[in-house]
């Protein structure tokens, strides 16, 4: 028994075992290790914080202790921006170091470059893996929702398979099996819709903690579980969330108060598992509409049928916040009842006629119109058919000034986003007005450029020289971008002999290692291998400043005013 007022005992999200917590066992305790005895192929695919992880790291205790060799693969680790080789090869290094095996991974992998990594990888576990080690291995890969980031894995999921259906010609197979455990369905795995989808393996349920599971486990008496469990129903985090809320601080107004100020208000938004949840109906929903009105149905306690094929209702058990129950779909507690309301759910749906309005006064217009229209005609359904035609007229008019009041509202919306953004500008230009004015000075001075018979692209690959002789162009132009005045871009060399007074005041005597702009692009600072750095006027190339330095100069700064500068 754990002792209610200590803080060790519930741990609420990750491992029990990592934050030396009390461990709740339930059915899938007694399953899961007996599959793994067999030499089963098994998954856990439920919705995060359910105890996947903690039940993993149990299993594999017992599998120790059984002299069964346990692999846990998380595979987060490897992340998901790795090429198929290093991912594949990832997989197989962690599974490696926790073998020992004997055989050096990296020198077999190398001196089988010619085979495809999916292949690589069948052919170490069999040629290798099971050589090496004499005992059944069972590996867990965790995370496995990592992979639908990934456009490599299907093959590793064939090659499960493979391994699997391989055991009936090669008997050392059988001492190998997978665990794999994630937030994902089978149908999910294999992104390759003309490939036969991943069914193998026997699905392990992990269920919400029962009353008699968390009073025997937990050493809570049963009146403050069962308080408890008529908010959270069970569910392994929201209720150990309660409990070591409680052992932190003793209660002082009642269980329903502390649950209200963890979950409810402005805590919704940062407990993890409500913003998982909320994620899940909406960022990460592939048919965001269909999840949210299927869940709207389930709220509102119409009959939905729990279809174990339907992507709907999987994703809707995958995000937690429904369970079966006799066939049928319900939410799955109550704190999630008043969570992910039918408020929530209206709202989520709802276009956010806010953004579309930043786009103008017109676009609010077309709403307001749009809005209109699709009012009417639910307005006359609603009626009854015995309705006058004068009650119809009214109706109508009464629709009409409820459209011109949404009309007015998303034009209100619309001009109070444009104040702000005209309020956001600054007396400089935009960058892409500085961009505009820049290109418009590059095209003048190629004009200029032309008509005087210069080589514009000539000009520009003497800059990759050691002196400044082809930069003045590009300083030019930076000046202009940071100060487009006529000035400026009239000050813009165009003609040989500027060129050439400016390359004796611009050259270094030896290459130039930084060079930099003042904030108002008037001014540039260079430092070279010479040991000097020197201030010019961006514009016209008259220096206005050189420092002598004991060694070469390699970079230099404007402060924000552009009247200091520093070297390094």
């Amino acid at each position: 028994m754990s002792n209610p007022e200590s803080t060790a005992p519930f741990v609420a999200g990750g491992t029990v075992q990592a934050g030396g917590g009390v461990y709740v066992e339930r059915p899938a305790d007694a399953l899961l290790p007996r599959l793994c005895r067999a030499g089963e192929f098994a998954y856990v695919f439920t919705p995060r914080q359910m105890g996947k992880s903690s039940l993993m790291i149990r299993t594999a205790e017992k599998l120790i202790e059984e002299d069964i060799k346990p692999v846990i693969i998380d595979l987060t680790e490897i992340g998901a921006s790795a090429t198929a080789d290093q991912w594949y090869r990832g997989v197989l290094e962690k599974l490696a170091d926790q073998l020992e095996l004997r055989t050096r991974l990296a020198d077999w992998w190398e001196s089988h470059r010619t085979l495809s990594v999916a292949q690589r990888f069948n052919r170490f576990l069999t040629e290798v893996v099971l050589l090496d080690v004499a005992e059944r291995i069972v590996v867990f890969v965790d995370e496995i929702d990592t992979t639908l980031r990934l456009d490599c894995t299907d093959d590793f999921f064939a090659s499960i398979r493979y391994l699997y259906n391989t055991r009936a010609t090669t008997k050392a197979l059988a001492r190998l099996s997978f665990v794999l455990l994630g937030v994902a369905s089978p149908s999910d795995l294999m992104k390759d819709r003309d490939r036969t989808p991943f069914n193998i393996g026997q699905r392990v349920d992990l269920d919400d903690f029962t009353e008699d599971e968390a009073v025997r486990d937990l050493g809570v008496d049963r009146d403050r579980v069962r308080a408890v469990f008529r908010y959270t129903s069970g569910h392994p985090y929201l209720t150990l969330r309660v409990f070591r809320s409680i052992s932190e601080q003793p209660l002082t107004s009642g269980i329903e108060a502390r649950i209200e100020s963890l979950f409810f208000g402005e805590q919704a938004g940062k407990d993890t598992n409500l913003q998982f949840v909320r994620d899940m109906l909406t960022i990460r929903a592939r048919d965001r509409e269909a999840v949210l009105r299927r869940y709207r149905d389930v709220w509102r306690g119409q009959e939905v049928p729990d279809k174990e094929a339907d992507p709907v209702s999987a994703w809707l058990r995958l995000s937690g916040i429904v369970r079966r129950a006799g066939g049928r779909l319900q939410v799955r507690n109550e704190i999630y009842r008043r969570v992910f309301d039918d408020t929530w759910v209206g709202k989520n749906r709802r276009t956010n006629w806010a953004r579309v309005a930043a786009l103008g006064a017109a676009a609010a217009v077309g709403v307001g119109i749009l809005v209109a229209a699709i009012l009417f005609p639910f307005a006359l359904i609603q009626k009854n058919e015995a309705v006058s035609q004068a009650q119809r007229a009214r109706q109508a008019e009464a629709t009409a000034r409820n459209a011109q009041k949404v009309e007015q509202e998303q034009r209100s919306i619309a001009e109070a986003n444009a104040r702000n953004a005209a309020n956001q500008k600054t007396e400089a230009l935009t960058q892409a007005e500085q961009a505009r004015l820049a290109e418009a000075a590059a095209t003048k001075y190629g004009q200029l450029s032309v008509a005087r018979g210069l080589n514009v692209h000539s000009l520009l690959a003497k800059t990759q020289g050691p002196g400044l002789i082809g930069t003045t162009f590009l300083l030019g132009l930076e000046s202009y971008k940071h100060s487009p005045t006529l000035d400026a871009l009239q000050s813009l060399p165009y003609d040989l002999p500027l060129l050439r007074r400016l390359q004796s005041r611009l050259a270094h005597q030896g290459p130039v290692n930084s060079v930099t702009f003042s904030g108002d692009g008037r001014l540039v600072a260079t430092g070279s291998e010479d040991n000097t750095a020197r201030v010019f006027e961006s514009a016209t190339g008259k220096e206005v400043a050189r420092l002598a330095h004991q060694g070469p100069v390699n970079s230099v700064a404007f402060s924000g005013d552009g009247r200091l500068v520093a070297t390094g």
